[in-house]
């Protein structure tokens, strides 16, 4: 099977960016990642979280997911991410998934929960190629987590964590890059994250990085006093822009945020809805009409500019980085 040209490959990125920045409804850059959803089912029921059931549970057919990818890599797509509205572990096949992907040069990244992720899977996984693994443990001790993630198990997940980073050592690897997320309400983040109680749980060295996160709304659709609206300046989105999301049964959805199905891409072209968000005009857009994504504390540029100096600076070189979510 082809591989993008990589020309395509190299520039989709910054192309994308570009017509985000300037708000282009008509930029002609690929995605810089799709999401394939393995599975929209779960094993926990989390805090901030808005799968509601609204959808059939089911899972990704191969031969669906086979097309999904091809059509990835001849639009210049460089990166599939597994993971949408479910836990992509409970996919029975999900290193195949992976290893068709990373077989095909996308980069493959997956986001869980990490309550299966068995020694077996860790290194079916590893094995497969995969380029990244974001882990969702939102809290440092039992009790937080417990209330969090309805079903976790801190230190089921902990043990898992130790494991994965095991496994990866023990293959002489330095993917996948392993990222632990840690979501909390604006209360908790206000409070400083011990990393000595990171370091007893996961290790040392453990997760490549830490992003302390707090919630967002998913579109309007979380009702919280812990969702902050994080600016007042208004710019479009990222996601028209940066990703195109496909559900387990091969349908296509608005936005990564559309765990539910509300949006799926119908009539509604992705052309059509980047012009109607970059134009405010969000309320003929049901899960855009009141999405908190779209306000910033500054241009997004400004923003990246910012962020890309205090990389340049030396923050990279840091085992543990915390980064708030703030923009």
């Amino acid at each position: 099977m082809g591989r993008a040209p990589l020309r395509s490959r190299a520039t989709g990125p910054a192309r994308w960016r570009f017509d985000w920045y300037l708000q282009r409804a008509s930029g002609g850059a690929p995605p810089a990642y799709i999401n394939l959803e393995p599975t929209n089912r779960c094993n926990l029921s989390c805090k901030w979280c808005v799968s509601s059931g609204a959808r059939e549970g089911g899972l990704l057919d191969l031969a669906i997911a086979d097309g999904i990818i091809q059509q990835a890599v001849e639009s210049g797509v460089g990166e599939v991410r597994f993971f949408l509205a479910g836990e992509p572990l409970l996919h029975p096949r999900i290193g195949e998934l992976v290893a068709r992907a990373s077989s095909r040069g996308l980069r493959s990244v997956i986001h869980t929960n990490a309550m299966l992720l068995t020694a077996d899977r860790s290194r079916a996984l590893i094995e497969a190629g995969l380029g990244e693994i974001s882990l969702s443990i939102n809290g440092i001790d039992e009790a937080t987590v417990r209330e969090a993630q309805k079903g976790a198990d801190l230190a089921n997940m902990a043990e898992h964590v130790r494991g994965f980073l095991a496994a990866r050592r023990a293959a002489g690897r330095n993917t996948p890059r392993v990222i632990l997320q840690i979501i909390q309400s604006p209360l908790e983040m206000a409070t400083p994250l011990p990393l000595h109680r990171l370091h007893m749980l996961f290790g040392s060295p453990g997760p490549d990085r830490v992003l302390r996160l707090a919630p967002h709304g998913w579109g309007g659709q979380l009702d919280s006093s812990d969702v902050v609206i994080r600016g007042t300046r208004y710019h479009a989105c990222q996601p028209l822009w940066q990703g195109m999301s496909v559900g387990w049964d091969g349908r296509v959805f608005l936005c990564c945020a559309d765990l539910n199905g509300t949006q799926p891409v119908g009539d509604l072209t992705r052309r059509r809805a980047r012009r109607l968000v970059a134009t405010n005009q969000r309320a003929d857009l049901p899960l855009c009409a009141s999405c908190d994504a779209v306000w910033w504390k500054s241009h997004p540029l400004v923003h990246d500019i910012r962020r890309g100096f205090w990389r340049l600076m030396g923050a990279p070189a840091r085992r543990v980085r915390l980064r708030t979510g703030k923009r």
